[in-house]
Formats: structure tokens, C-alpha cells, sequence
């Protein structure tokens, strides 16, 4: 439904029309211009200082960071969990693949050390 306000009070058009007939034009309204306060900050990622609204959107889109939202912090947990079972998946495939390019001998030795209690640690490089 469409309104037409005048001296402050809304009326539906067709309220509006009955009153006082059809509007002349419709009149372009004024644009506030909002004057937002910002602190300077180093940008933590091109290390830039950044002074104004502007310069953050671009800085922000050049980098593709993202305003931050407090459900973020789920997602990115969520996805380095995914990232860490597709390494898991991965180094999987490599052991396997490495198994079975060694000879029965070292296959056999290697089942044998892996039966003795050998200690493996994965690191991330």
C-alpha cells in the first residue's frame, strides 16, 4: 500500500487523494550525510594505516578479510576441523602408498618396528 505524508501524519494515497486531491509531484527527499567517528589502526594484514571508512573497505576488500560476525568463530572452527580430517585422509593415503612401495624385507621390518611400540609424531611444517 502506498503513503503520502503531509504535516507529519501518514495517510494510504487513496486517503490522501480524497482530502486534498492528487499530488503535484513528489518531492526528491534530503540525504542526510552521517558523520561516523573512526580511530586510526594499523591494518594487521598489508600493516597500512588505516584513517578512514573508505580505506577499510578497501583494504578489507584487497585482502579478502570480512567483516567480523561472532558466528565466524563456529565456522571457523567447523572448517579447520574439515581441514584437519582431509590431512588425516591424506597422510593416510601417503603411509599406505609408502607401505606398498617397499619391498617385502622392509615391509616386514617396518610392520615389526610398528608392532614394537614405535612413538610417531605428525607435525604441520
Amino acid at each position: 500500500m502506498r503513503y503520502i505524508q503531509k504535516d507529519g501524519k501518514l495517510y494510504p494515497y487513496s486517503e490522501y487523494v480524497e482530502k486534498f486531491g492528487k499530488p503535484q509531484s513528489r518531492v526528491k527527499p534530503i540525504s542526510n550525510i552521517i558523520n561516523r567517528s573512526f580511530d586510526a589502526y594499523e591494518s594487521p594484514v598489508s600493516g597500512e594505516t588505516i584513517t578512514t571508512h573508505r580505506q577499510r573497505a578497501a583494504d578489507m576488500k584487497d585482502h579478502g578479510c570480512v567483516e567480523y560476525e561472532p558466528s565466524l568463530k563456529e565456522e571457523s572452527k567447523r572448517l579447520a576441523l574439515e581441514a584437519d580430517r582431509k590431512l588425516d585422509i591424506e597422510v593416510d593415503k601417503t603411509v599406505d602408498k609408502f607401505v606398498h612401495s617397499l619391498s617385502s624385507d622392509e615391509q616386514g621390518r617396518f610392520e615389526q618396528e610398528m608392532n614394537a611400540g614405535v612413538d610417531v609424531e605428525f607435525e604441520r611444517l
